[in-house]
């Protein structure tokens, strides 16, 4: 057999097996794939210098001598360039010069991708409302959305092999819309952030970048369409970084999320967000503050929702922090003053214009609690003289046609005047605690209880003491007295569990200069999270335990004193055994369990007032009911609480929750 015949039967068995490559091509593959990831990564850049120059060429002879002119020109847009900080941007002549010229490349692709990328960056690192920009900005802003809008489509390569920010931004066409990023809102709060911060990378949209705040206000409205109330505390944090940056936004995001809570809720007290909108926005009722903070930017019905949360935070704080006369004062002498702040908070919602008058002890003041109260009560104060003790102050409340004074001290009487004859003036800045107390003469104080009811029109100026009389509590004095001058308290509705909720600020003064884009769009893989990731609703904020509550508070801490509660949220809690060890159970327990319902509950109110014992009914505000009667060897009651399910706190009394 020939050679010949050798080869041709080599080369049929060849034609019948698969061909494969005998060596492998890995380098090569390596080489390819490295080649890949460069391309779909690239971004085109320039030294600054050049692009500078470029501009200034620009600015002198608007037309593009080639395409890398029209490089140049595009990535330095939005430059301040000079001592007069001149932005191409922001020149309703040359600027779409600009885009006429980078048109002309289209049918170049690779060209034209690179310009259209500059002019992206512009898109995003510039907006009409930034610090700094000239009100020509906008019409131009807005002709480049536009037309970067209608040019999107025209960057896909017809081999399918893209930069990844063309993928993201072929997937993303609403970054042109006036939604932006409201696609990636619902998944941020929830947590998943993941899908923002690709799309982020892949833009290389810089943290400064006004998206950024964007999506602060996405995640706000997504919040709202689902329900806002388990949201604000993941909300609160977002927005308290745009404080500072970008105030515009911050009051746009603020004033939505009061709107949406208002509109979830009906407008239940929610202490956190109170707390939150007083630090940043000040006293809703001072005229001067309304108009010149973001007040105004909140609709009538949340800002009214809200003066209504400032009126019941202002009451409790003059008897927490204003009435109290010292900070080691007797159970009797604290149980009195919360009795004052009890019933009058239930008036926080009908009364109108409030004013404190403050004594020397108080003006003078360096404690940290006094400061922030004075602070918070901006604009309603007035000075308090010859009231005898300078650590006396006055509270000054507006019902209608009425008003009464009350004094910070227990053993002062409390006055009822009309409101055309009070003994001050509109306008005046100080007040004479013996003009409250002698301008009602003995003639005028005929009290409403003391006449039939037909005759209660009749009813004057009134002093009333603080003194239970009659088998009947001064509370109740003090109402019938009010009902008769048409002063009656609205029916209280069950407090929210958000009500006990506080908050303070927590932005380091570091983490203050950076802006919400690492908060918002938070990847854990690269970077700590700034701002809670949750896969499902947050609960909302509990307050400090009690051991907490009851240290001095500090000038940072914007919690309500009124408000301190156990962890738990109710008003007064039961206490845990490792905080009484045992105290709460004076004796081993009762000996018969009774049930304990509404008639159970009249019959032992009737005896408490007979033997002249102090009820607290908190469950109002999800708090409990509590038996002033800190005697536990007591005979009177102690069994009979023990039977139907009370229990005992040292100090304070007994309590029991529904």
């Amino acid at each position: 057999m020939s050679y010949l015949d050798d080869l041709r039967k080599g080369l049929t068995r060849l034609q019948n097996q698969p061909l494969f490559l005998q060596t492998p091509m890995g380098e090569l593959e390596e080489q390819l794939e490295k080649l890949t990831e460069k391309l779909v990564g690239r971004t085109a850049k320039a030294p600054e210098e050049a692009v500078v120059k470029a501009v200034e060429r620009f600015q002198q002879e608007p037309r593009f001598r080639h395409s890398h002119d029209a490089l140049l020109v595009s990535l330095g847009c939005d430059r301040p360039i000079g001592k007069m900080r001149y932005r191409l941007i922001e020149d309703s002549v040359r600027f779409p010069a600009v885009l006429s010229g980078v048109d002309r490349f289209r049918k170049h692709r690779p060209i034209f991708r690179d310009c259209y990328k500059g002019l992206l960056d512009t898109y995003l690192g510039y907006h009409p409302e930034m610090k700094g920009a000239a009100k020509t900005g906008r019409p131009n802003w807005e002709l480049l959305r536009s037309w970067l809008d209608s040019g999107a489509n025209t960057l896909r390569r017809p081999d399918g092999l893209e930069e990844t920010w063309v993928s993201e931004l072929v997937l993303h066409p609403e970054l042109f819309s006036n939604a932006p990023v409201d696609a990636f809102a619902r998944q941020m709060l929830r947590g998943d952030d993941s899908a923002f911060f690709e799309f982020q990378q892949a833009l290389h949209i810089e943290r400064t970048s006004w998206l950024m705040e964007q999506v602060v206000l996405a995640q706000v409205r997504a919040a709202a369409k689902a329900g806002i109330t388990p949201y604000i505390p993941k909300l609160l944090p977002l927005l308290e970084q745009l404080a500072t940056q970008n105030p515009v936004v911050f009051n746009q995001g603020l004033a939505e999320v009061l709107s949406a809570y208002c509109d979830h809720t009906g407008g239940p007290l929610h202490g956190a967000l109170r707390d939150f909108s007083l630090h940043f926005w000040g006293n809703p009722l001072f005229l001067r503050k309304e108009n010149s903070t973001g007040w105004v930017a909140v609709p009538r019905e949340p800002r009214d929702m809200v003066k209504k949360w400032f009126k019941l935070h202002v009451i409790q704080q003059f008897f927490n922090v204003l009435a109290k006369q010292d900070q080691r004062e007797q159970d009797d002498v604290r149980l009195k003053r919360e009795r004052r702040r009890d019933f009058w908070e239930k008036y926080a919602d009908v009364v109108g214009d409030v004013k404190f008058a403050l004594g020397p002890n108080a003006r003078n003041s360096d404690d940290t609690r006094m400061l922030e109260v004075i602070k918070l009560m901006e604009g309603m104060t007035l000075d308090l003289y010859g009231a005898g003790d300078g650590q006396n102050n006055a509270f000054i409340m507006r019902f209608g046609d009425w008003v009464v004074a009350e004094f910070g001290h227990e053993n002062n009487a409390c006055f009822v005047y009309r409101a055309s004859d009070v003994p001050f003036e509109h306008g005046d800045t100080s007040i004479s605690a013996q003009a409250i107390r002698h301008h009602i003469q003995a003639s005028d104080q005929l009290g409403a209880e003391s006449l039939p009811h037909r005759d209660r029109r009749r009813v004057g100026p009134v002093k009333l003491h603080h003194r239970d009389k009659g088998g009947r509590f001064w509370e109740d004095i003090f109402e019938d007295a009010l009902s008769g001058r048409g002063i009656t308290r609205p029916v209280a509705a069950r407090a929210s569990k958000n009500s006990a909720t506080t908050w303070k600020p927590e932005v380091p003064a570091q983490a203050a200069k950076q802006t919400p884009a690492r908060a918002a769009a938070s990847s854990a893989a690269s970077r700590p999270s700034t701002t809670p990731s949750i896969d499902r609703p947050p609960e909302a904020a509990r307050p400090a335990p009690r051991q907490a509550q009851e240290q001095p508070v500090s000038s940072s801490a914007w919690r309500n004193p009124s408000l301190f509660r156990p962890a738990s949220g109710g008003a007064s809690t039961p206490p845990t055994k490792a905080s009484t060890s045992g105290a709460d159970t004076p004796s081993s327990g009762p000996i018969v369990s009774l049930p304990f319902g509404a008639k159970q509950e009249k019959e032992l109110l009737t005896m408490c007032r007979k033997l002249d014992i102090y009820v607290r009914d908190m469950r109002e505000r999800q708090g409990n009911l509590w038996i002033a009667l800190d005697s536990p060897a007591d005979n009177r009651l102690t069994p009979l609480l023990q039977s139907y399910g009370f229990k005992y706190r040292p100090g304070r009394g007994w309590w029991y929750q529904e």
